[in-house]
């Protein structure tokens, strides 16, 4: 398995890296802020910060876990793009500017995270972290510390999504259990069933 920086004027490569494995996760983003996005990709447990452009090996890491997702956030409101990494049993918070590992959280309940989602809900200028397991929304704070259970189930969720559910312009959180489909209300954590319209929900 190869990646390859091509130049998308004329098509020639750029650069290649070998990797061992063909199942890694890939995003670019602007972690410098200087308006040219860096490529950041995973090969099993092992992480890569690279220049797009020319390749250039800005930061590596092992996070000894198979790296099953990777997203940009401003958690803090700092002007600072972190990057949440998740493996496939701990949450890591990388400073995206610095290249050093903020926080490191178990997945709670050793539960499998279903789903990941950011965004300041109760107006402190602050993102929260909202984190859909099997077992649970589970809210968590800047330094991955768990904040509160937000909805526990009497089965396992299958599926979850922040959305604007009633359109009023707070977010909610559409949950689908295998007894039915709730809307939990973010900013005052109400949870309601509402017909489950799987088609209408996934659009």
């Amino acid at each position: 398995n190869t990646i390859y920086g091509l130049d998308l004027m004329n098509g020639s490569v750029l650069w290649t890296d070998e990797q061992e494995r063909n199942d890694g996760v890939t995003a670019v983003i602007d972690l410098d802020m200087d308006g040219k996005g860096e490529l950041i990709y995973s090969d099993g447990s092992l992480l890569f910060v690279r220049t797009a452009r020319t390749g250039e090996m800005l930061w590596t890491h092992d996070f000894n876990g198979k790296i099953m997702d990777i997203r940009p956030t401003d958690m803090e409101r700092d002007g600072i793009t972190d990057v949440l990494i998740v493996t496939n049993d701990t949450l890591e918070l990388v400073n995206g500017l610095a290249f050093f590992v903020k926080s490191t959280a178990d997945i709670p309940d050793d539960s499998r995270i279903l789903s990941l989602h950011t965004g300041d809900d109760d107006g402190d200028n602050i993102e929260e972290l909202y984190l859909v397991t099997e077992g649970a929304v589970i809210t968590k704070n800047s330094n991955l510390e768990l904040s509160e259970r937000l909805y526990v189930p009497d089965t396992d969720i299958v599926y979850g999504q922040r959305t604007d559910w009633n359109t009023d312009g707070y977010s909610d959180m559409v949950i689908m259990t295998e007894d039915g489909t709730f809307v939990l209300n973010l900013t005052s954590n109400v949870t309601h069933e509402v017909p489950d319209r799987i088609g209408d929900i996934l659009g």
